[in-house]
Formats: structure tokens, C-alpha cells, sequence
């Protein structure tokens, strides 16, 4: 979570879109995901495996 707050911190004026999604896929690892708004309005996907 650290991670897509500093990230969110660094856009300036963008935010998180949704909620912040942590889920275990089978043979790959845990995943932990969320959607962002950048400044210019553009939804991105942030991820971190872990």
C-alpha cells in the first residue's frame, strides 16, 4: 500500500480510482492492484506483486 500512496503523492493532482484490490493467483504469487486517475484525467493500473 506504501507504494500507491507515494506513487499517488507523486502525480500532484491525480487520485485513486476504486478500491485497492489484493488477491493470490495460483502458481504466480500474491497481487496487489488499484486503479489511478493521472492529472490529465487517464485511468492507469498500478500493480505490485509480491
Amino acid at each position: 500500500m506504501y507504494d500507491f500512496i507515494r506513487y499517488r503523492d507523486k502525480m500532484d493532482s491525480g487520485d485513486f480510482y476504486g478500491d485497492l484490490v489484493e488477491t493470490d493467483i495460483p502458481g504466480a504469487g500474491h497481487l496487489t492492484f488499484v486503479y489511478a486517475r493521472d492529472p490529465d484525467g487517464n485511468i492507469i493500473e498500478l500493480q505490485h506483486w509480491g
